[in-house]
């Protein structure tokens, strides 16, 4: 029924689909272009004239605005019918898993490459967030390892990695 809710949602309103699937960022672009176009096509009216400017406008405002509905539309019901939670959530674990077994070996080039498709599908993980510092730090990037430790910190909500993260970037100082 919420997949229904959300799918409808979405077609009235750009967005709110996304809203619903807690995909907050997206939700808030598509909303974001949706509003520009139809901006658009209020100036545009305003402008209108035989064949100048407005009219343009309007035509350009028009194809964006179908163009937003259809990726928002399109996208909310490959959120809601199509895309596989479960599968999801054992990819981003399988590439986890192998990201510390590469770093755990050494093979910390392997290491980053899985830990930054994990940090891609799952960009909210602290733990994972973790892992990627500790591999940007064994690289010698220690700028990004920082950066990374830090946006670790500011996700983590359960404090897991706090004290482990707070000394090994004072550590790095």
């Amino acid at each position: 029924m919420v997949k229904v809710f959300s799918l409808l949602l979405s077609v009235i309103a750009p967005g709110t689909g996304h809203l619903i699937r807690r995909q907050y960022l997206r939700a808030s672009g598509l909303m974001l272009a949706f509003v520009a176009a139809l901006d658009g096509i209020i100036i545009a009216r305003w402008l209108v004239t035989d064949e100048g400017f407005g009219a343009s406008l309007m035509t350009w405002s028009l194809i964006a605005l179908a163009a937003v509905w259809l990726v928002a539309v399109g996208h909310t019901f490959y959120l809601c019918f199509i895309f596989n939670e479960e599968r999801h959530r054992r990819r981003v674990e399988m590439l986890f898993t192998e990201g510390q077994q590469d770093y755990l070996r050494g093979d910390h080039e392997a290491a980053l490459a899985a830990f930054r498709e994990s940090v891609r599908l799952e960009p909210e993980d602290p733990d994972v967030r973790f892992y990627l510092g500790l591999a940007y730090r064994a690289l010698g990037h220690r700028r990004r390892a920082r950066r990374t430790l830090r946006k670790c910190l500011d996700i983590d909500t359960k404090h897991k990695w706090n004290w482990e993260v707070e000394n090994i970037l004072k550590a790095m100082k």
